[in-house]
């Protein structure tokens, strides 16, 4: 939106929200996504206590949903992606406290249906916007399982395994966004340290450096770039 990088902004006071005592601003820069991250479980796919839950695909939104899911109960948390993910990605969903894999080095399903006792996942986020994501999510639920799928692929079609969903029963919810009380629940967490924000922060720049900030955010190195300004000169005494 015109004018988000300027010092000041003018913004309509109910559309802000009051960070609260003892979060810093760094934690509350990511509450943005957080509040997508809580949209997309407990509005959409509502993860229930004891929960089996795969995230397919560790960016930011996808690691904050599996943080987000094991604050709402999840019995068992595991954060999927690829081999470019394992050095700096699951590295960082695995100091989190969060089981990973990589779909490349193990099969995934096996997995689940091992920890399942080969029943399947109770609940799957689609984070990582590629159409074999969805595929493999459908694979992984168990019947009458749900998926809340996230990512953008950028495609005006994908292929869908139609019959598994239908013979499964499942239910596919689609997110996107979130509402003013999820902002609210971010906020809780961020205050509570139920979910951390801080550790998804993998490069700063200052704010006139923000070119190559955003040529940072292409890479798959970085989870988050985050810009800072300069705190104003302190008026002399």
């Amino acid at each position: 939106m015109d004018g988000c990088f300027a010092e000041y902004v003018k913004m309509p006071a109910h559309l802000l929200h009051r960070i609260p005592d003892g979060v810093p601003f760094t934690a509350a820069a990511l509450s943005e996504p957080l509040a997508v991250a809580i949209h997309a479980v407990e509005d959409r796919c509502a993860v229930e206590e004891g929960d089996t839950v795969v995230v397919l695909g560790p960016g930011a939104v996808g690691l904050l949903a599996a943080q987000v899911a094991r604050a709402e109960g999840a019995g068992r948390v595991i954060v999927a992606g690829t081999n470019r993910d394992v050095s700096h990605r699951l590295a960082c969903a695995s100091r989190l406290g969060l089981e990973t894999a990589s779909v490349e080095q193990e099969d995934i399903l096996q997995r689940v249906l091992s920890v399942t006792g080969g029943m399947g996942a109770d609940v799957v986020v689609e984070a990582a916007g590629v159409p074999p994501a969805v595929t493999l999510g459908a694979r992984l639920l168990r019947r009458a399982g749900r998926m809340v799928v996230l990512g953008i692929t950028g495609k005006p079609t994908i292929p869908v395994p139609w019959d598994e969903l239908v013979v499964k029963g499942a239910t596919v919810h689609f997110s996107f966004s979130s509402r003013k009380r999820n902002w609210e629940k971010a906020m809780d967490y961020l205050a509570s340290g139920k979910v951390k924000t801080e550790e998804l922060i993998t490069s700063r720049f200052p704010l006139e450096r923000w070119e190559e900030a955003f040529e940072r955010t292409g890479g798959r190195e970085d989870i988050r770039v985050l810009l800072e300004m300069k705190p104003p000169d302190q008026p002399s005494q």
